[in-house]
């Protein structure tokens, strides 16, 4: 058994020790092909990329530049936080990651961070095994107790878990937040609402169910919930890891994303506007969005999707953007032909980036999407999306301006760590990495 799973094994005491076993299994070897559901190699990914063994070093990352529209000019900070929206200053120096978990505070598997909107000094960070944690930027602590702990509701394991959190954008006032997990028992999609007990905990009944999906399979579940500026929020579901092509139907919740209003209807009242969809389907054509995330400055979405043999793809997209479709299954990547009758290209939206599997890699690949820099303490990384590979270790950043990539850099020699799931961003607009049983923050070498 790996070190890190060992670890994970003898710490869990106060759980059933055949589902952890499970989940151990399935967490090292969950990709595979989407006919499966999620057994592959033993480099594998949560996130469902294909699974041969992965390893170090550098791979392809090739900009692609026919994605959607312009990003538009960026403006102040949206309310309740702090980010920096002017423009880079300097060249970028040399940078290194920071590991901010002390030996003494235990994450079973955080994969995300999320802020709450008038709260500035701490990251919520999701553990896909039911806990959400508190980190304090300003002491730059844990806990001493977790947010809320939803354990019992879910089912974890391989793609499986708590997926996702999104805090209402009167969070202040009302208390309310959303999480997206897998049920326990069935493994299905649940979006609910909980609430707020006191600063410091969530309550873990939840106060309603907003929405259930069946899922075909075990993995392809997507994950980020957020909300938009428009007040809706947003619900980025893979294709199920079941029949690809499900992904193309808009008359079905998998492959999509879904935009809803959850302050009215009962239980939500949909606003997604894809021509001839489901009236909560907004765009269609995703394999596994493995976290999206909203740039307050530009208030263009960034939707990192899971490929499938060969490529991996960051797409965008504004919330005005009503009835985009991001070409999977009949294309993979920046319109590379996939297993389709046609390939009939006709009124999608391509990746505004993409980068191949890499041969001297083993071929495995799995992207970790995560954030635009927005802080102050590294003036010149502002506008940068970063993102990461979870297999690989690999880490970039691309700066996206007027309608194209402009730049991408390879950061894998300062910043890359194996199996890092996803980013966090605190409400300066500082950068974080989450993955690796650790919480890492991407400074300035000293």
């Amino acid at each position: 058994m790996p070190q890190i799973f060992e670890k994970l094994f003898w710490r869990r005491a106060d759980r059933s020790v055949s589902p952890f076993l499970a989940m151990l299994v399935a967490f090292g070897a969950a990709c595979g092909d989407d006919t499966t559901s999620g057994g592959g190699g033993s480099g594998g990914s949560p996130t469902g990329g294909q699974g041969p063994a992965g390893g170090g070093g550098e791979g392809g990352a090739g900009a692609s530049q026919s994605g959607g529209g312009g990003a538009g000019g960026e403006g102040g900070a949206p309310p309740n936080t702090t980010v920096n929206c002017d423009a880079p200053e300097g060249s970028i120096p040399p940078l290194t990651i920071t590991s901010l978990k002390p030996d003494s505070y235990y994450m079973a598997v955080p994969i995300f961070g999320a802020t709450a909107p008038g709260d500035l000094d701490r990251i919520y960070i999701g553990d896909l095994t039911g806990p959400i944690h508190i980190f304090d930027t300003t002491t730059e602590t844990f806990g001493p107790e977790v947010f809320v702990n939803i354990y019992d509701q879910v089912l974890y394991g391989g793609e499986r878990g708590l997926l996702g959190l999104a805090f209402h954008p009167d969070y202040q006032e009302n208390g309310r937040f959303f999480i997206h997990f897998s049920q326990a028992g069935t493994g299905n999609t649940e979006i609910a609402e909980f609430a707020r007990i006191d600063e410091d905990h969530g309550n873990p009944v939840k106060v309603r169910t907003i929405l259930t999906e069946t899922q075909p399979a075990e993995n392809h579940n997507g994950g980020s919930i957020e909300f938009g500026p428009d007040g809706l929020l947003y619900v980025f579901l893979g294709d199920g890891g079941g029949n690809q092509a499900v992904a193309q139907d808009p008359q079905s919740r998998l492959g999509k994303v879904l935009r809803i209003d959850v302050d009215s209807g009962d239980p939500f009242t949909p606003a997604g506007g894809y021509p001839g969809g489901l009236p909560e389907v907004w765009a269609i054509g995703l394999r596994n969005p493995w976290r999206a995330t909203l740039d307050p400055c530009t208030e263009l979405f960034y939707i990192a999707d899971v490929g499938q043999f060969a490529y991996e793809e960051v797409d965008i997209a504004k919330p005005s953007d009503v009835g985009l479709n991001f070409g999977w299954n009949v294309v993979e990547g920046d319109g590379h032909c996939y297993d389709a009758q046609t390939c009939d290209q006709t009124g999608m939206t391509l990746p505004i980036h993409e980068y191949a599997h890499d041969p001297a890699l083993g071929g495995a690949a799995s992207i970790s999407g995560g954030y635009v820099y927005r802080g102050s303490r590294i003036p010149s990384l502002r506008g940068r999306y970063f993102f990461a590979d979870w297999v690989t270790g690999q880490m970039w950043s691309l700066r996206y301006e007027e309608g194209a990539v402009v730049d991408v850099i390879d950061h894998t020699a300062e910043l890359g760590v194996q199996q890092i799931a996803g980013f966090a961003q605190d409400a300066d607009g500082e950068l974080y990495a989450v993955g690796a049983q650790n919480l890492f923050r991407i400074d300035v070498a000293e």
